[in-house]
């Protein structure tokens, strides 16, 4: 019979509190059976999964990552996915949503069935792909970013439906502009089908994000970034992501997207719940500076920031745990807020807050065991270690 498993921690951080010295038992069906202060070691003699760190955090969950380690979603190839998921999992991530690019209808379906595929063969290896974040084709071209401009498409209910054919079912969320949907009806579309509408490459006003609220709309992508900032006289997309308490954002935490300044105007404006650490990470995540693509367009590398030869940013290459670490260290928030930031207030958006996001008793073990400096020496998926520093993935 297969023994529980043991995590022992100086510092256990649970959404109550942080627990000094403690552990977490996982029971034989990967899920947490208890959380508290470390027992004496003569108790712990008949166990041999025992598994040590300074912080044991909840599994990271990043809903915004298009790849790394030399692979991207658009791949469309079982082996790209399978690469991203062991790459998640070597950062302390044990769920994310692939994400896509701007592409044709074509190879958008095309990538979305490959998911689909790949999804159906639950793959136990690496961390696990909790659905798609589909960015683009429907985005405003006045704010296109790293996206390629000639293959933006108006919207579209009727290729939202092919999209979601394709899939399987697992697009959760998708980043468009508001300001296009006349009546609102795609908002409204996307929340009749359980998708999560998020503002995103887009030149909408205050007003408009307001209005899209009533229709569905609940989240919003890589907040201060292709998106309108606040005027005294014009609140702008910021304004409305700001104000408005029931609208989540994504914060790109590695302090080349948003200064840390904002970070921390934001976390004053907005407070904790609401906020979601992402790493808009590409293909370059985890590799060394050079030149790489996103979506057909040309990045280039350089001291980890990866811009378009134009200068414009072109996603990150920033990993779960440094994005957690960089929140604490540079922007001075609090281990707890942090960890909640990538792990709970991600799991709440999706819907999945029962049984994933926090160390909670009673919720599936998805574990991340840090060093004293963020580095991920094991990480845990439902009680099984899919990363290993001490033997890779």
């Amino acid at each position: 019979m297969k023994e529980p498993t043991i995590i022992l921690g100086s510092k256990i951080i649970t959404p109550l509190k942080v627990i000094e010295n403690g552990m977490v038992i996982v029971n034989n069906d990967g899920m947490i059976e208890y959380i508290g202060e470390e027992k004496k070691a003569a108790d712990l003699v008949s166990y041999n999964n025992i598994y040590k760190g300074e912080y044991i955090v909840p599994g990271f969950i990043d809903i915004h990552c298009h790849g790394g380690n030399g692979y991207d979603t658009m791949d469309s190839t079982y082996e790209a996915l399978k690469g991203i998921s062991k790459f998640k999992a070597k950062n302390g991530c044990t769920g994310f949503l692939t994400t896509t690019t701007t592409s044709s209808v074509i190879e958008t379906a095309k990538a979305l069935n490959n998911v689909k595929g790949y999804k159906e063969q639950s793959p136990e290896e690496g961390a696990e792909i909790l659905g798609v974040h589909l960015e683009g084709p429907f985005i405003n071209a006045k704010q296109k970013g790293a996206q390629r401009e000639d293959l933006i498409m108006p919207l579209s209910t009727e290729i939202m439906k092919k999209f979601i054919k394709e899939s399987g079912g697992l697009i959760k969320i998708v980043t468009y502009a508001p300001e296009l949907d006349i009546d609102f009806k795609f908002t409204s579309f996307l929340n009749s089908r359980g998708i999560i509408p998020s503002i995103g490459h887009s030149f909408a006003d205050y007003e408009t994000i307001i209005s899209a609220i009533r229709f569905g709309l609940k989240s919003s992508s890589h907040i201060f970034n292709q998106m309108k900032g606040i005027h005294h006289r014009e609140p702008g997309a910021v304004g409305a992501i700001l104000t408005e308490e029931n609208l989540f954002a994504e914060i790109i935490a590695d302090c080349i997207h948003v200064h840390p300044a904002i970070v921390n105007l934001l976390v004053k404006a907005k407070g904790v719940d609401k906020i979601i650490i992402i790493t808009d990470a590409m293909r370059a995540a985890g590799l060394q500076d050079g030149i790489y693509d996103l979506g057909g367009l040309k990045v280039l590398v350089k001291k980890g920031e990866a811009r378009l030869e134009s200068g414009s940013l072109a996603g990150s290459t920033l990993m779960m745990n440094k994005a957690v670490q960089s929140m604490i260290e540079k922007m001075s928030i609090s281990i707890e807020k942090s960890v909640r930031m990538a792990s709970l207030n991600p799991a709440q958006l999706l819907g999945l807050d029962k049984n994933r996001g926090s160390l909670t008793t009673g919720k599936r073990a998805d574990i991340a065991v840090l060093d004293n400096n963020f580095n991920v020496i094991y990480t845990i998926r439902k009680g099984k270690v899919i990363y290993s520093k001490d033997y890779g993935d």
